[in-house]
């Protein structure tokens, strides 16, 4: 699965924030609520000045 393996290494939050608007255009904000469970993610927002 992408999502599983996007989510193994630490990422800038500005990626995941891109990723997160993208999901939700795409699809909807359920979507992206449901990958971020489903990939063990404890949050969907995330500190742009995280890695």
């Amino acid at each position: 699965m992408v999502a599983a393996t996007l989510f193994t290494s630490p990422v800038h939050g500005s990626i995941f924030n891109l990723l997160k608007r993208f999901v939700q255009t795409r699809y909807d904000y359920s979507t992206w609520l449901k990958l971020t469970e489903l990939s063990g993610l404890r949050s969907a927002d995330f500190d742009m000045g995280e890695v």
